[in-house]
């Protein structure tokens, strides 16, 4: 019987004049009806260990609170019997209002044997399991008019619930009021208990009772163990209130300091935030009512971190003039007069991570376009270039960090070779990372081939995952439209042209990347040179240059969207070769694909019945 004795007591002392509100904050004593303590449930849960061996632990209400339940019943399990749990929060969206709400579900216990039914109730009572004795009753010495809330419930075999009231004093009872449920009621849905009064005696014991059986008999644990309902019946409450007839005369505003006592002209010796209420008889008999409104002031504590430069001093709205990294504190006064603390550890700057290209394009001039990924920040960032001793590397550019992450190497030639370049990142102090990965650029050749065909070699691409390269052409004496000709896996660097007209000829290679890092038009995808066998053309006209659609998300589960700049007819192909899907878009368009099989599908996007781009997409 050990571990009986060891049984948490739910006692629950009350103040008898004046009501403590469990929250901080600054409530309007004119609306007295919400002296029902935390009658939204947010903050009133304790999580409790179980004591006895291999049975969970349970949230129930705080040994303090107002109300109290047949939970800890269930701390018996394995000893006199097996007490499931009755009461339990409510979270997540079928609240009423808040966070939490409270929930009661009738059921049963194995007792010496036999099965006992157990409403699930929440009353104003307490619990004492050794002398099988049941008290209800919490201090209370006001006379409200109602109690209302909110409710719902789920009742079983036409069981019914209960929300009853009255209050007493010296054990007479002076009024009261019951509500009995019968039905379901599914919806959140307003009661009000009107409290009938016999007696104007100023009361000094209060009973609520909440529960999901409604027969009921709280006398002892005995008479409680006799009550009868359905097992699963199920009330929910939340949002409960008290309300008045009377609005206090007089009421005020203060504030103290965490750990502090309020002390003024109608009360004394407050330590904790809430609403109080006290009666003032004047000379002429007329009572009144004064009510404050206390809250509570917490103590501020502010841990912050910081670097600096090595050999530097550091300052900010806490300290100053510091020159050497530590854990420095200090007691700060705010506004309200109340003591906080400032905390800040500070360190010594380090070495920057390690930066990384994400791509290198070509634009119409022939020149490199370099897009690197922004990971941590940093002061500015070093562009270096392969110069004429392989594996060494020149700064080329310094760029500041808040400009777009986009350079254009305006002294590179795509047009005759690849370039090798590798990024870094500096930092406040000068301090730099190491060297990213190195991104070699492709070159594009063309030679002539037989029979008017056209042999294209270039360098594969270094520095990123891909696994297409997507062929283009244009023909003319002058540079026209770009059109798609072929796609082909990424483990090739040769194509030849055997369909390609008379004339000038004029190609591009692009790489379609498995995770594109930039979502702009011209760089959505890695461009090479313009090859061509037109010695008159050196630069692009933009109006020329290949603007290829944008297809993402990959993989993609419900929508798959087409970014182009034109009007494009979009045609979807499952591995066999069948069109599944075949949908107009203009602009920025979303295509449904929900009811697409997971797998791996080709997309070609047309204009003007030539094909403009291609790609794969995965359909999870």
């Amino acid at each position: 019987m050990q571990e009986i004795r060891n049984l948490r007591s739910k006692k629950m002392t009350r103040t008898l004049v004046i009501l403590v509100f469990a929250f901080i904050g600054v409530v309007n004593c004119a609306k007295a009806q919400q002296l029902f303590p935390d009658g939204h449930f947010e903050n009133c849960w304790e999580y409790f260990q179980n004591i006895t061996p291999g049975k969970s632990n349970y949230w129930d209400f705080k040994d303090n609170y107002f109300l109290s339940t047949l939970n800890q019943l269930h701390e018996l399990s394995g000893l006199l019997g097996d007490a499931p749990l009755t009461v339990f929060r409510l979270d997540g969206s079928d609240v009423y209002q808040g966070n939490y709400s409270l929930k009661l579900v009738s059921n049963t216990m194995i007792l010496g044997g036999e099965t006992i039914f157990l409403p699930g109730v929440a009353a104003t009572m307490e619990v004492d399991v050794l002398s099988i004795g049941c008290v209800l009753g919490e201090p209370f010495t006001y006379s409200p008019k109602n109690i209302k809330g909110y409710y719902q419930y789920f009742p079983v075999n036409g069981d019914s619930a209960a929300i009853e009231i009255w209050l007493q004093k010296n054990g007479t009872v002076l009024g009261g009021g019951k509500q009995i449920i019968k039905n379901s009621v599914p919806n959140w849905t307003e009661f009000i208990v009107p409290i009938s009064y016999t007696s104007n005696d100023t009361p000094d014991t209060i009973v609520v009772i909440f529960t999901a059986s409604a027969d009921y008999d709280f006398t002892s644990i005995v008479t409680l163990m006799q009550c009868k309902g359905q097992v699963g019946s199920t009330l929910y409450i939340d949002d409960v209130k008290f309300e008045y007839d009377y609005i206090p005369k007089y009421h005020y505003s203060a504030t103290i300091c965490q750990g502090e006592t309020y002390n003024d002209d109608n009360f004394t010796n407050l330590t904790e935030a809430g609403i109080y209420y006290d009666t003032l008889q004047n000379i002429n008999g007329d009572d009144s009512i004064v009510c404050l409104t206390l809250t509570e002031s917490l103590y501020v504590f502010i841990n912050y971190f910081a670097t600096f430069c090595q050999g530097g001093t550091y300052s900010d709205d806490y300290f100053s003039n510091l020159t050497k990294e530590g854990f420095y504190c200090d007691t700060l006064q705010v506004v309200n007069g109340c003591d906080s603390v400032v905390c800040l550890t500070l360190t010594y700057s380090v070495t920057p991570m390690q930066q990384q290209l994400c791509m290198i394009s070509v634009d119409e001039n022939y020149h490199n376009e370099l897009v690197w990924k922004q990971k941590e920040k940093v002061a500015s960032y070093n562009i270096y270039r392969e110069g004429n001793v392989s594996g060494q590397y020149e700064i080329v550019a310094n760029i500041d960090y808040n400009s777009p992450n986009i350079w254009v190497d305006t002294t590179s030639n795509a047009s005759i070779r690849p370039y090798c370049y590798k990024i870094s990142g500096i930092d406040i102090c000068g301090n730099e990372s190491e060297l990213s990965d190195v991104h070699k650029t492709m070159h594009l050749q063309i030679g002539a081939g037989m029979n008017n065909s056209w042999n294209l070699s270039w360098t594969a691409y270094e520095g990123t995952q891909y696994s297409t390269y997507n062929i283009w052409r244009a023909t003319g004496d002058t540079l026209t439209l770009f059109e798609q000709i072929e796609t082909m896996s990424s483990g090739n660097t040769t194509y030849t042209d055997h369909s390609a007209p008379a004339g000038y000829v004029y190609y591009i290679v692009e790489i379609v990347l498995d995770e594109p890092c930039v979502l702009t038009k011209t760089l959505s995808s890695i461009k090479s040179n313009i090859a061509t066998n037109n010695p008159s053309v050196s630069i692009v006209e933009t109006d020329n240059y290949p603007s290829l659609p944008r297809i993402y998300p990959n993989p993609a589960k419900d929508k798959l969207f087409i970014e182009c700049e034109s009007f494009v007819t979009v045609k979807i192909y499952d591995m066999l070769g069948k069109e599944v899907l075949n949908q107009n878009a203009d602009g920025k368009t979303a295509i449904n694909i929900s009811h697409l099989s997971k797998g791996v599908y080709s997309v070609s996007v047309l204009s003007d019945g030539k094909v403009i781009g291609n790609s794969k997409f995965v359909k999870e």
